[in-house]
């Protein structure tokens, strides 16, 4: 079995903390990598500047975008400055690699020559089930994902409906067929977005439940992570223009007559919690919610095409839902 040359990717914004420990465990996961890149989202300058030490001092360097155009924003620019690797790993700030986690990523890939992207089986803090797969509801238009909140007992690796940008090993030649990340989706449901297109490309998506990382911020209860204003705005804005560009016919009229249903959902969520800010955050589900519903939907125009260094052609098409 040949080994797949890799490269790292991380979407960086703001304070640098996460970042270091994100990067300790990648030196302890003991997966030597080819190339480590580091993308600033438009981060102040002392923020910017703490983050290229800490990524030089990884061997890696700092690529910098001015402004915060969102994750899948980041992750293209940061496509571009890779050499001519096999597959890019991506991996969130506040996530943590256990051991040997990218070494069976690439395992699985290097198996599943049909495989288009590898996903580990993510716990959070409490060593719960952050994700172990899952698919994309398409009658509500919203994510299934099976386990989650439970221990982590009987999870199997294999073919999966969806994987999450959180830590995900990406064959570029599958993403220089379908094109980048859909940047018309700033922040949630670009993961979802991409593994659609890549699955109606005829690849295949997985999760590798031998490979396991932590999500340090995906404590479940915690207000500040899952029910801050800025995560329901986007998260109720990308899935209704997600909902609304990508599916057809019976199926999206279904989902998007779901979508005050989750916004209501949410609503409930945010009171029973009581935080603080349930003002601004019940603002933000109703933002967000007339925001999705008015945007122009989805229309591919900003998926970027990709080539490798030595082998330029033409992305496919963009694909609907059906």
């Amino acid at each position: 079995m040949t080994a797949l040359s890799f490269a790292v990717l991380i979407v960086h914004y703001g304070n640098p903390d996460d970042l270091g420990g994100c990067l300790t465990s990648l030196a302890t996961d003991q997966t030597p990598f080819d190339e480590l890149v580091v993308v600033d989202n438009g981060s102040s300058r002392e923020h910017r500047e703490s983050a290229e030490a800490i990524a030089t001092s990884h061997g890696g360097r700092l690529v910098v975008n001015e402004s915060n155009n969102g994750f899948g924003a980041g992750v293209n620019l940061g496509l571009g400055h890779l050499s001519n690797v096999d597959v890019v790993v991506l991996v969130n700030p506040d996530a943590r690699l256990d051991p040997g986690c990218i070494e069976r990523l690439l395992a699985d890939l290097a198996t599943n020559s049909r495989a288009a992207a590898a996903a580990p089986l993510i716990l959070n803090q409490e060593g719960r089930i952050w994700y172990a797969g899952g698919r994309f509801g398409r009658w509500q238009g919203r994510l299934r994902q099976p386990g989650f909140g439970q221990p982590p007992s009987g999870v199997e690796s294999g073919p999966t409906g969806f994987v999450t940008g959180c830590v995900l090993a990406l064959r570029l030649e599958a993403l220089h067929q379908v094109g980048g990340f859909d940047e018309q989706l700033f922040m949630y449901y670009e993961d979802v977005d991409l593994g659609e297109r890549l699955q109606a490309a005829g690849w295949e998506l997985r999760l590798v439940a031998e490979a396991t990382a932590v999500h340090e911020r995906g404590r479940f209860g915690d207000p500040d992570r899952h029910l801050g204003p800025g995560a329901l705005h986007h998260t109720l804005s990308s899935r209704t223009a997600y909902v609304r560009g990508r599916m057809t016919g019976v199926r999206r009229a279904c989902a998007i007559a779901f979508t005050p249903l989750l916004a209501l959902r949410f609503a409930y969520l945010v009171v029973r919690a009581g935080h603080v800010d349930r003002r601004l955050q019940l603002e933000a589900v109703w933002t967000g919610l007339v925001e999705g519903l008015r945007r122009p939907p989805l229309t591919g125009e900003r998926i970027p095409t990709l080539h490798r260094p030595d082998q330029p052609g033409d992305a496919a098409p963009i694909r609907t839902v059906t």
